[in-house]
């Protein structure tokens, strides 16, 4: 990756501990060939024909999610 210097497999590892919005801000640095390249490397299904801010909404959303799963399933269970 040449904006950050960084290998995808380095990048990807910082991504699961970023924000959405420091993912997003961290991805537009890189040209659209690094980002599909980047999908490619973590098995993330991205839109190749879409424009580079759907490719990085798609990356993202991908490990925002994650993110939000796995807060769910460590949440409490609900007391009635």
């Amino acid at each position: 990756m040449t904006a950050t210097k960084l290998t995808a497999e380095e990048l990807i590892q910082q991504l699961t501990e970023m924000s959405r919005e420091e993912t997003t801000e961290v991805l537009s640095h890189l040209k659209k060939a690094e980002l599909v390249e980047l999908a490619k490397v973590a098995g993330i299904s991205v839109d190749r024909a879409g424009n580079k801010d759907r490719i990085i909404g798609q990356i993202a959303n991908h490990y925002g999610f994650r993110r939000l799963n796995k807060a769910m399933a460590q949440r409490p269970d609900m007391v009635r």
